[in-house]
């Protein structure tokens, strides 16, 4: 029970850790698109949401595929 509870709370704070760096880097590219053409504007911002998705798709995917179950 232990080791199931330590091992959730470390997939949460490594899904923390990865919106906070997807969040930053989020910021950083719509600060450098804020001075870009609309179209360049526009790329970031599907690149930046690809790879929101990317990294939320992985981080699921890893969550519920684990061979230990939260309930165990």
């Amino acid at each position: 029970t232990v080791a199931n509870s330590s091992g959730s709370a470390v997939m949460t704070r490594n899904l923390a850790t990865d919106v906070a760096n997807s969040t930053s880097g989020a910021w950083q590219l719509m600060a450098s698109s804020a001075r870009a053409p609309s179209s360049t504007r526009y790329v970031w911002r599907d690149q930046m949401l690809s790879t929101l998705r990317l990294v939320f798709l992985n981080r699921l995917v890893a969550f519920t595929s684990s061979p230990k179950r939260r309930y165990a």
